[in-house]
């Protein structure tokens, strides 16, 4: 089956046609596991009003996600999920080159803090573009142990950046109440399944309509 997320069917070969009614697809099967993942989010948003007495986490997502939806559209539907795609997806299918992007991006974000916000004009910036950009220039001579151990271990990558796409999903949840840490994971259920099947399109018919399964739910987001 095409949602088999490890099946070793080939999808490359199709035809475009299909490939674009495989995305459309996707995003179809989103919605409607979005929807049965209420069953659970709500009655968990409601102890934690209720009994609990903190603030309904399905409000605070709701005025993130309106708060995001207000930014630049080119912005929130295409740089946001590239960067996203090429942070948690390039590499599931490595080869040289998309090894050394992912550690340019990684690098250049664990140096910086983000992508959206960077002064042109401060030597900082150049710097710690300069140090991710050597990163990359050794991971891309030493490429062969890096795409030798992702392979061997794929599903565990598969896996972790399903998982931590959702969890990266936490930080749209604000104010952060630690007392609740335990339950916030159910909130981003959604971007868990989300993750599931761009990841699902990215392995199965490439990186290119990975993000653009990303961009459409994104776009339609904005206008929801």
């Amino acid at each position: 089956m095409f949602y088999n997320i490890f099946s070793k069917a080939n999808f490359l070969e199709i035809h475009i046609f299909k490939k674009v009614l495989l995305v459309l697809g996707s995003y179809i099967f989103i919605c409607i596991c979005t929807l049965f993942s209420l069953l659970l989010i709500a009655p968990v948003d409601y102890f934690i009003v209720n009994i609990l007495n903190y603030e309904s986490i399905i409000n605070l997502i709701s005025e993130s996600t309106n708060e995001i939806s207000n930014e630049n559209i080119l912005k929130v539907a295409i740089i946001v999920p590239i960067i996203e795609e090429i942070l948690f997806r390039l590499i599931l299918k490595p080869n040289t080159f998309y090894i050394s992007i992912f550690f340019l991006f990684f690098s250049f974000y664990i140096l910086n803090g983000n992508f959206t916000k960077v002064e042109f004009t401060d030597f900082a910036f150049y710097l710690k573009f300069g140090i991710a950009i050597s990163i990359a220039m050794i991971v891309y001579w030493k490429d062969k142990y890096v795409i030798s151990f992702i392979n061997n271990h794929n599903k565990f990558f598969v896996i972790f950046s399903i998982i931590l796409f959702g969890l990266a999903h936490i930080s749209n949840i604000k104010p952060f109440h630690l007392p609740l840490i335990i339950f916030y994971p159910v909130f981003i259920i959604p971007q868990i399944i989300l993750g599931y099947f761009i990841t699902n399109i990215r392995m199965k018919l490439g990186f290119i309509w990975g993000i653009l399964l990303h961009c459409l739910i994104n776009l339609i987001n904005i206008y929801l």
